[in-house]
């Protein structure tokens, strides 16, 4: 049924969210800007990061380009880099999955931090290749697809062979966009999209993939 498993990284494969939520509290500090970090932590996990500065823009004025600048610097940090965490089996999954003969693949919102992130733990070589903004021209932020469409027109795949493995809505909007199973990561309550699975821990995906 399956061949190829298309990983998210952010809150899938990594457990990213506290570092981001630490960068970002970091970055306000430093703007003077007093935001409750539980609104942040909601608009990062039900919508995106974007729509997130959008909304502070609006009603906190946020200097979206300033943030930005701010973010890349300590993201990309070395320090920043080492705080990112295997998210529970994930590594394991994936391991299991090219032991059996699957082809495993990254899409992400994320830059080429990513690599380093994945070379830190040990990762790195667990995929085919991995799809990120910068990459080869690709400047789109999920859930636009174009990350996705890199990854299926490069190496010539099969829509029905592919499943997606995500964590969060922009994830099934995204997979809706391609025509791609899509199976999600412990969803949160409220969700409006139905992905085709929902899993709880991520030796689920080797039971769909039998």
């Amino acid at each position: 049924m399956y061949k190829y498993i298309v990983w998210d990284f952010d809150g899938t494969l990594i457990n990213s969210y506290p570092e981001v939520l630490r960068t970002y509290k970091e970055i306000f500090d430093n703007m003077h800007l007093h935001i409750d970090m539980n609104l942040v932590n909601d608009y990062l996990i039900r919508y995106s990061s974007t729509v997130l500065k959008n909304y502070l823009h609006d009603n906190y004025n946020l200097d979206v380009n300033e943030f930005n600048k701010q973010y890349d610097q300590i993201s990309n940090s070395k320090e920043s880099i080492n705080n990112l965490l295997i998210n529970n089996d994930s590594k394991e999954a994936v391991e299991k999955l090219n032991e059996l003969g699957y082809k495993n693949f990254v899409v992400t919102n994320r830059d080429k931090a990513c690599i380093d992130a994945f070379k830190n733990l040990n990762m790195y070589d667990l995929f085919v290749d991995i799809a990120y903004i910068g990459k080869d021209h690709i400047t789109k932020r999920k859930p636009d697809p174009e990350c996705f469409n890199y990854i299926i027109n490069k190496y010539n795949l099969d829509p029905c062979e592919i499943l997606y493995i995500g964590d969060r809505d922009l994830d099934i909007d995204m997979c809706d966009r391609v025509n791609v199973d899509c199976a999600i990561y412990r969803p949160i309550e409220g969700s409006k999209l139905k992905p085709k699975y929902v899993i709880n821990n991520f030796v689920d995906i080797l039971h769909i993939c039998e």
